[in-house]
């Protein structure tokens, strides 16, 4: 198997004035969403990945008896167990590019356009930061066939992994880029069952044994049962795990124009805990879980990389509830979370997603789908987004959320064929006010209407 996938994302590093969207008539101007000051222009980052995968299994067993004493033949094959091979190699390589290289002249300091934003410029000339990393990972497994026998339950694998990395960066303080080889050695295995109704469950767990990752395990796994319940089968999920993770190359060391880093992190502790429950009847999903964190990493607000030491812990609790009456659908989703420690991982206590439809066939197979639907969270510190990282850090200037963005919509749908009509974000022109925003200083997109095509070509 091959993918190869490229991505170029503008970068305007977000607007500078956000009047022009909350209080547009304050601006006293006519202005078009080109004409909105943001913070730089001329500016990319481009993404590359690249994976090439390929897999090869051998399986032993044995070939069963014809019941038939008059049937010749060697019987069907019934697999016992199976010997697999992969090879997986992965290229990725991001590079941030600014042509915003007009010079000016900041508090006596001559310095580029975009040098304005960042405190700190590790080398001179126009940003072109470039970073690579592949990954050869070869991974063999031998596995015992669940079932072959009335008496075996569950199946069992082993495995041995082998991951070759690469990284280079534009080193800052020589010329050229800087390269960094390392390699890691997991080994590992698997308990499943997936044949029955009383019991499911699939266990893993795996251990670093030589290499970066050495000490680094998961284990994890999830555990689903079920019940009769008013004439439907009703299921109850179990899932849990407990990581003890190294941090990453480039968590530890990282070289840019704008940012550098050198750290030694210690290692990352995760143990979750939750559930789910199902009843089909009503079409409602209960789940919660909780997680306790040590040493987690994540981007300050001063963009840099941090480590707490402490522990954290999150809740999270969930419900989805699916109404349905003859051609009228009412689709809900509710999310409740809460951090112990809200500089560090920030969470909207509310997360709600609501979509409320009509849906009926026309004519043979002409489908018509008619209705809103909003998504709202109540407000918090959303994480603010670096473009010079490419990553989200913890902000504690602004807060987002306590607004809806809401799209009205039609579909169409005929066998293969859809057409949808679309006005997106409907708030601003029925609450009369816009705080539309995804995170500070990048407001979601106006209201704008839309229509398309859509042609499945699989059969």
């Amino acid at each position: 198997m091959m993918h190869l996938g490229s991505i170029t994302h503008f970068e305007n590093g977000g607007i500078t004035d956000e009047q022009f969207i909350t209080d547009p008539e304050a601006v006293e101007q006519r202005f078009t969403s080109l004409d909105i000051p943001v913070r730089f222009r001329d500016t990319w980052n481009t993404l590359k990945n690249n994976r090439y995968f390929l897999a090869g299994r051998y399986n032993l067993g044995y070939h069963k008896l014809p019941q038939d004493s008059l049937h010749k033949g060697p019987g069907a094959f019934v697999p016992v167990a199976s010997i697999a091979l992969s090879s997986q190699y992965i290229q990725q390589h991001r590079r941030f590019l600014s042509y915003d290289t007009a010079y000016v002249n900041v508090d006596g300091v001559q310095m580029q356009q975009i040098d304005r934003f960042y405190a700190h410029r590790y080398y001179e000339g126009a940003v072109d930061d470039s970073i690579r990393y592949t990954s050869l990972k070869n991974c063999v497994s031998l596995s015992l066939r669940e079932g072959f026998k009335e008496w075996v339950k569950f199946g069992l694998s082993a495995f041995l992994e082998y991951d070759l990395r690469h990284y280079s960066i534009r080193d800052t303080l020589g010329q050229g880029y800087a390269s960094h080889r390392e390699s890691a050695v997991t080994l590992g295995g698997v308990l499943n069952k997936q044949q029955g109704e009383n019991l499911l469950f699939n266990l893993r767990a795996d251990l670093g044994v030589l290499g970066v990752n050495l000490g680094e395990f998961r284990a994890m796994g999830n555990v689903e049962t079920g019940f009769e319940l008013a004439g439907k089968r009703t299921t109850l999920t179990a899932e849990a795990y407990i990581k003890n993770l190294k941090p990453k190359y480039l968590q530890e060391n990282y070289s840019s124009k704008y940012f550098r880093w050198n750290h030694d992190l210690g290692d990352i502790r995760r143990v979750y805990l939750g559930g789910k429950l199902y009843i089909p009847f009503t079409h409602t999903t209960v789940s919660a879980g909780v997680e306790n964190l040590q040493n987690y990493i994540y981007y300050g607000t001063d963009k840099m990389i941090a480590q707490e030491g402490g522990n954290i812990q999150v809740l999270t609790a969930r419900i989805d509830q699916q109404l349905r009456l003859g051609i009228f659908h009412w689709d809900n989703e509710v999310v409740y979370q809460t951090s112990s420690n809200e500089e560090v991982i920030p969470l909207p206590t509310l997360s709600i997603y609501s979509n409320m439809f009509l849906k009926a066939k026309i004519v043979n197979e002409l489908t018509l789908q008619l209705g809103v639907d909003a998504h709202y969270h109540t407000k918090y510190y959303a994480p603010g987004y670096e473009p010079a990282l490419l990553q989200f850090y913890n902000q504690r200037e602004r807060e987002i959320g306590d607004y809806p963005i809401a799209t009205l919509y039609a579909n169409m749908h005929l066998k293969q064929t859809r057409f949808f009509l679309m006005f997106y974000n409907v708030g601003p022109k029925v609450l009369k006010k816009n705080e539309s925003f995804s995170l500070p200083g990048y407001p979601v997109n106006p209201f704008v209407f839309k229509l398309g095509l859509s042609v499945n070509l699989h059969n």
